[in-house]
Parts: structure tokens; sequence; C-alpha cells
């Protein structure tokens, strides 16, 4: 009877260690699972960083090329426009000059007028005293 028991308790202990063993098999296949999706996963967010990187520095480059056509088109621009305020100057000084000669030129006819009419007024005196009467 003892033997009977103890085979009996040897063959308990037997379905035990297996019971522990399948369900420490089963803890590692779910642990390994586990570490696969997570390794998936941490894989799938790595890529997609790694893609948004990729696209951000080529949208970098992009920027910085059209940054520096904007330099160069801008100090374009200035050139051209201080080359235009340096070409339109003459044209001031121009400008200037024919006012003063204008103002020059009106001045002169005035005083001929004037002339004119101081003689006329001494021709007028003249042929009213010469006149006989």
């Amino acid at each position: 009877m003892l033997s009977v028991q103890l085979k009996e308790g040897k063959q308990g202990k037997k379905r035990k260690e297996a019971a522990v063993k399948e369900k420490l098999n089963q803890a590692i296949a779910a642990g390994e699972k586990l570490t696969n999706e997570l390794w998936r996963e941490v894989n799938e967010v790595g890529r997609k960083v790694y893609e948004a990187e990729k696209e951000l520095e080529s949208d970098l480059k992009t920027v910085e090329s059209e940054i520096s056509k904007f330099q160069l088109e801008s100090k374009q621009w200035v050139s051209l426009v201080h080359s235009l305020g340096s070409e339109l100057k003459p044209l001031g000084d121009v400008t200037n000059w024919l006012e003063h000669t204008e103002e020059s030129l009106m001045q002169c006819a005035e005083d001929i007028n004037q002339l004119l009419s101081s003689d006329d007024s001494d021709v007028a005196t003249d042929t009213s005293a010469s006149s006989p009467g």
C-alpha cells in the first residue's frame, strides 16, 4: 500500500512537473510572442521616424535652396533699384537745371517786355511832343 501511494505520489509529481513545464513553455512562448510583437512595433515606429526624418531633410534642402535663390534674387533687385536710382539722379539734375533755366528765361522775357513797353511809352511820348498841335 505504501508502495502504491509512493507510486501515485511520483506520478502526481510527474504530472505536476509536466503541467509546470507546459505552463513554463507557454509562458516562454507568450514572452517570445510579446517580445517579437514589441520589436515589430518598435521597428515599425523606427521606420516611420526614419522616413519622416528623410522627408524633413529633403524638405529642408528644398527650403535652403529656395532661400538661396530668394537671397540672390533680392540682391539682384537691390542692385537693379540702386542702378535705377543712379540713372534717375542725372535726370533730376537735368530737371533742376531746366527749371532754373526756365526761371532765368522767364525773367529775361519779363525784362525784355518791360524794356519794350518802356520804349513804346518813350516813343509815344516823343511822337506826341513832336506833333504840331
